[in-house]
């Protein structure tokens, strides 16, 4: 993508000017001309959250990898996954050397979070369009859990009065989702359309509960660079709204394991490829205690997607056969108590 070249050289030059700056004032000379004394940061933030997340996950894939016969055989759906999550952010404000209008931001997250609850289904069509569909189970997908790391830095301006604050940033971010399915039932099951499209044919399980356990996974990896923009307001002194916007570039890749699929390889039955980008838009008030504290409530909402991609195929005898990825989707809003300390 063209976007790339511009956002490494903005990543490039924002590096090199800040630890060139800060590097300017990295130490002091002393008598006998010896380094002394190290740059520290101005103030450093250390955040707290917790709270609940809803995500809802799906994938797709074509009979061929041209897109055809049909465009829809299989459909993945994870719905209403209820999440407890937990993150730790941290915030470094350096001052620039000479310079009173903006400050160096470095910022760090890490998040995890346990699945409690949500639903699968899985369906199989023999025509275009989802049409002859011929198996659907519905599972259970209470289990399993979420990953979240970032990185970014950027620029702090700030206004004269200090109550509006921008920041442009850049960063890198990695995300895990590690769906579970278990507690099958199947609710279609056509053997004579599945008969008349496999060859040779396959065998479905009857209308009904799963008679094998069901203990299938998916685990689902995003990463990549991204862009962003933050803006914090303070209408008063203990009171401050913040927005932030990220655009992210991302690469995903997914595994499976298919546990009740005996003609397939375990335990890696499947794997996904793709490009894609993601939306963040994050919204925040927060309230200053005592002593360096505060306290507010957080808001996130996300929305990641990739384009058409590779599903390769691994079958027991060790052949791979592979069709078309017809795209991913991700959503997850996430609603969060945080607790800060500034030093």
């Amino acid at each position: 993508m063209n976007l790339f070249p511009k956002l490494l050289s903005a990543v490039l030059l924002l590096t090199l000017s800040f630890f060139f700056d800060v590097s300017s004032g990295l130490c002091v000379e002393s008598e006998g001309s010896h380094l002394s004394r190290k740059k520290r940061p101005a103030s450093i933030d250390l955040k707290l959250k917790i709270g609940q997340r809803s995500d809802q996950f799906d994938w797709s894939i074509a009979g061929h990898f041209d897109g055809t016969d049909p465009n829809v055989l299989s459909e993945l759906t994870w719905d209403r996954l209820d999440i407890y999550q937990l993150q730790i952010s941290t915030d470094l404000l350096f001052d620039a050397s000479g310079r009173t209008h903006y400050q160096y931001l470095l910022r760090g997250l890490f998040g995890l979070g346990k699945i409690i609850d949500g639903q699968n289904r899985d369906s199989d069509y023999a025509g275009d369009d989802r049409t002859l569909e011929f198996s659907r189970s519905t599972n259970s997908a209470d289990s399993g859990g979420v990953l979240d790391l970032s990185g970014g830095a950027g620029l702090r301006f700030s206004s004269q009065d200090r109550r509006w604050v921008l920041s442009p940033m850049v960063g890198f971010s990695y995300h895990e989702q590690n769906l579970r399915m278990t507690g099958g039932y199947q609710e279609i099951s056509e053997q004579l359309i599945a008969d008349d499209f496999f060859d040779p044919d396959r065998l479905l399980p009857p209308v009904g509960p799963f008679q094998e356990q069901l203990n299938s996974s998916y685990d689902a990896k995003w990463w990549g660079p991204w862009i962003g923009l933050e803006l914090t307001f303070e209408p008063r002194d203990s009171w401050s709204i913040r927005g932030d916007f990220e655009f992210h570039f991302t690469e995903y890749e997914g595994k499976a394991n298919w546990n009740l699929r005996q003609d397939l390889a375990h335990p890696v039955s499947f794997r996904h490829w793709a490009d894609g980008y993601g939306l963040a838009y994050g919204l925040e008030l927060a309230r200053k205690l005592k002593d360096g504290w505060s306290c507010g409530l957080t808001t996130r909402y996300q929305d990641w997607q990739t384009d058409a991609g590779i599903d390769n195929i691994y079958l027991d005898d060790g052949t791979i056969s592979a069709t078309r990825l017809n795209e991913v989707n991700w959503t997850s809003f996430a609603l969060m108590l945080d607790l800060t300390r500034r030093f």
